[in-house]
């Protein structure tokens, strides 16, 4: 759990506890835990050499899948582990029957969002203040259906 949360400050600068920068708060690892435990068949890991080096984790509510974090460690960006993580991910969302998945990306992530057009998601929004006052978040969504 530790170490997927080290990588959860890098999908959303909003989960970093002020007082230790390197670590998540105490309310988002409650949200990591519970991702992992009532929806475990939606988490999937990327390991090396017996090290964490990315995961994505999602639910599913109604008709809509939400891919609640993708993270892939910075020293093995690049290398196509977050392609692997997120077909994954839109597979296994498909299966639990979403219709459509949808993301929402910190405004300071913003960078993230050519890696979800790559997967045909659009922008479908914004929210403002939706990590926290001043934490505003960019809507993505991908029709899965066929």
């Amino acid at each position: 759990m530790e170490k997927i949360a080290k990588l959860a400050v890098l999908a959303n600068p909003h989960a970093r506890d002020e007082n230790r920068p390197d670590r998540v708060t105490e309310e988002y690892m409650k949200n990591i835990r519970y991702w992992l435990e009532n929806f475990s068949e939606l988490a999937f890991i990327a390991e090396e050499d017996e090290k964490v080096v990315g995961y994505v984790a999602g639910e599913v509510i109604g008709k809509i899948g939400i891919i609640e974090d993708i993270a892939v460690a910075r020293t093995h960006q690049g290398r196509g582990i977050g392609s692997m993580l997120m077909k994954k991910e839109l597979n296994a969302l498909k299966a639990k029957g979403a219709e459509v998945a949808m993301v929402e990306v910190h405004y300071k992530n913003s960078a993230a969002v050519p890696f979800y057009y790559g997967f045909k998601f659009r922008i479908s929004g914004f929210m403002r203040n939706r990590f926290g006052f001043g934490h505003d978040a960019i809507i993505l969504e991908k029709i899965l259906k066929s």
